[in-house]
């Protein structure tokens, strides 16, 4: 857990260092849950995740966690891979 609270800090500066509003947190457990009480906050716009690379954002996706996810949030959601090297 510590390595994706310094990744997720890392990107937060970084879209602050652009003149972006970002926040970032590192929850566990269930995910869906998580996703929505983040997502009903006034002040959340967009829910980015990252998912832990073992199986791939397109298995997540393609998994009912996925779905479930999406259908609870009434935001959008952008996922992104943390393997992915950023480009600047």
């Amino acid at each position: 857990q510590e390595n994706a609270v310094e990744y997720a800090q890392s990107v937060v500066e970084e879209l602050k260092s652009r003149g972006l509003r970002a926040d970032a947190g590192v929850a566990r457990g269930d995910v869906p849950r998580i996703a929505a009480e983040t997502a009903a906050r006034p002040e959340v716009s967009l829910v980015a995740m990252a998912g832990h690379g073992r199986s791939g954002i397109g298995a997540l996706w393609a998994s009912s966690i996925g779905s479930s996810i999406q259908s609870r949030l009434g935001k959008p959601m952008l996922l992104v891979n943390p393997a992915t090297p950023r480009r600047d």
